[in-house]
């Protein structure tokens, strides 16, 4: 699902611009990157196609996983390790031996032994545009890719992108490909591949009832049921959500985009308004005619996910990737997305939403294929624990936190820490789905993450290298968290009977929040609930309230300390 060298190069896309439908909100000058990447990888003649971050020889530090070859040449598989300091290597330190007309990657723990293995889409076997690709899975062994891959899959078709999930909510991760070539239309049926105990089925357990020409797909709990569904997207097609009934995904569509939706090329997920739902960002490409836009449908929990975006912006070209996260550390959501011959752009969020052209652009254009984020200094990174009822009915979907994370440090049961074989996670859409079978008590679940991430692009030009923007901490204008700050953890989620309140301490442990009073909110922002406490309450004090008599839906929970407020969405489902 690739174009031209022509295309790509000058951009040359037919399309009809059309009205911006969120309100502009005026954003700061500041960003938290540098107009210029400070790294490059070196090799020339390579045509990066997907990029990640992700911790391969397991000494600690982030390192950069390629994947070359596209639609123009059979070239390999390439990982930069890091130098333990936060800068890759320029050259990579690993290739694998096998080539081939690689599409984009996705990175996860697929035989449970706590290491990232690496799953990479194969646009074409042998020739271009004329046979078909399929799906391989590199292992990783001990620290280090294996050099072919050991898995593949037995069916052909084109695939241009791949990503993990966990449908079955076993606890171990299944393998989404995409389908379809747009060049020469040839359709095809998107598939998963199931995971049975640490190792891939060859041939798909789960296929699209029709063909389309597919994009990408990733997975999140929308409808905060306790089960991973799959969205996707396409082009000349609208983006759909799959059904997850029983730990088993429906042949058709949940729901589907009513907007034109032409060449989505990447999908992400976040709480872009803070309201416990899980929003849908897409990049559409832009090329064949289509629309290229950045867009954002919002999920209104009750009321389903919106068909036409609450916001999109202005025209961009071909959109490659898409991402979000609380980069200027204010709370809100922020967007940073690639298109070809453009820079790293990033959208701040303001008090209206957010802007129809980002707020910043780098001055270094790239034919981008996508982008990664990670903390590769390890900077700003820290661990946080989080408590989680499980389900009697085995539905143990979790997100700790509520946004991305780098990976997950531990599980413990009250019959001590699970094995990695027992649970899988996908940090950069921030879940984690624990084996069905474990049901009772509670687990605590520790994960590492950043607010200081470095952004990886991809870039397809041969003529120029990868690039990375390191992010520039002195460029933020919002204050550091520092230790005597508190933040409210609010679990389980959604809650039932109890809702548990604890103080999520960034930086030093030992503090603790004081709480002069708590007010809860409902959808429609009217006062449910309210109490207040006597000087010097401690939020250990208070710990829990009794949920039994609130009817199921959204609540917004503040809580007053001093001069600050903690607001959270709470969701009450039975």
């Amino acid at each position: 699902m690739q174009q031209t060298h022509i295309q790509r190069r000058t951009g040359l896309v037919l399309t009809t611009l059309t009205t911006l439908v969120f309100l502009a909100a005026p954003l700061s000058a500041n960003t938290a990157f540098d107009d210029y990447p400070a790294w490059e990888s070196s090799e020339q003649g390579r045509h990066a196609a997907g990029i990640a971050l992700a911790d391969i020889n397991n000494d600690g530090f982030l390192d950069v996983i390629v994947a070359n070859g596209s639609d123009t040449r059979k070239q390999h598989l390439s990982v930069y390790y890091n130098d333990g300091a936060g800068v890759p290597q320029t050259t990579a330190g690993w290739q694998s031996a096998d080539s081939a007309f690689h599409g984009n990657l996705a990175v996860g723990d697929v035989n449970g032994d706590g290491l990232p293995d690496v799953a990479v889409s194969v646009l074409f076997n042998n020739e271009p545009y004329v046979d078909s690709g399929y799906v391989k899975l590199y292992i990783n062994r001990g620290g280090e890719l294996e050099l072919n891959p050991s898995w593949r899959s037995a069916d052909m078709f084109n695939s241009c992108s791949c990503a993990f999930g966990d449908p079955d909510g076993d606890g171990d991760l299944d393998l989404t490909a995409m389908a379809g070539e747009v060049v020469t239309n040839r359709r095809d049926r998107s598939r998963i591949y199931y995971n049975d105990e640490g190792d891939l089925n060859t041939t798909p357990g789960w296929r699209h009832e029709l063909p389309y020409l597919g994009g990408d797909a990733v997975w999140a709990d929308f409808d905060r049921d306790g089960r991973l569904a799959p969205a996707m997207t396409y082009q000349f097609e609208p983006n759909r959500i799959f059904p997850n009934a029983g730990n088993e995904i429906g042949p058709r569509d949940k729901w589907f985009s009513q907007d034109r939706a032409f060449y989505g090329r990447d999908l992400t997920t976040a709480d872009a308004d803070g309201d416990g739902w899980v929003d849908l960002f897409v990049a559409n490409g832009g090329y064949s005619g289509g629309v290229g836009y950045i867009k954002l449908y919002r999920n209104g929990g009750a009321d389903g996910m919106g068909r036409t975006p609450a916001w999109q912006s202005d025209y961009l070209g071909v959109n490659t990737g898409v991402r979000c996260m609380d980069i200027f550390k204010d709370g809100n959501i922020d967007i940073i997305a690639t298109a070809w011959n453009r820079g790293l752009m990033v959208w701040r969020r303001g008090e209206d939403g957010f802007s129809a052209q980002p707020g910043w652009e780098s001055r270094e254009p790239a034919i981008s294929e996508g982008l990664a984020l990670g903390d590769l200094d390890n900077s700003a990174l820290r661990e946080e624990t989080f408590t989680f009822e499980l389900t009697p009915d085995g539905r143990n979907l979790f997100m700790p936190g509520g946004g991305p994370f780098r990976r997950v440090v531990s599980v413990r049961h009250f019959d001590g820490d699970l094995d990695p074989s027992e649970y899988c996670f996908q940090g950069e859409q921030g879940w984690v789905s624990i084996a069905g079978f474990i049901r009772l008590g509670s687990v605590d679940i520790t994960v590492e993450r950043s607010s200081e991430p470095d952004v990886a692009v991809a870039n397809w030009d041969a003529d120029r290298g990868n690039f990375i923007y390191f992010f520039n901490a002195a460029r933020v204008d919002v204050p550091e968290i520092t230790s005597t700050k508190s933040a409210l953890d609010i679990y389980p989620q959604p809650a039932a009977d109890r809702l548990y309140l604890a103080d999520a301490r960034y930086g030093s442990k030992g503090l603790s929040m004081v709480v002069d009073g708590i007010e809860v909110l409902d959808a429609l922002g009217r006062r449910f609930f309210r109490e207040e406490y006597a000087n010097g309450t401690t939020i250990e004090s208070v710990r829990e309230l009794d949920v039994r008599a609130w009817p199921a839906g959204v609540y917004y929970l503040q809580v007053r300390s001093g001069a600050d407020v903690e607001r959270r969405a709470v969701v009450i489902a039975r």
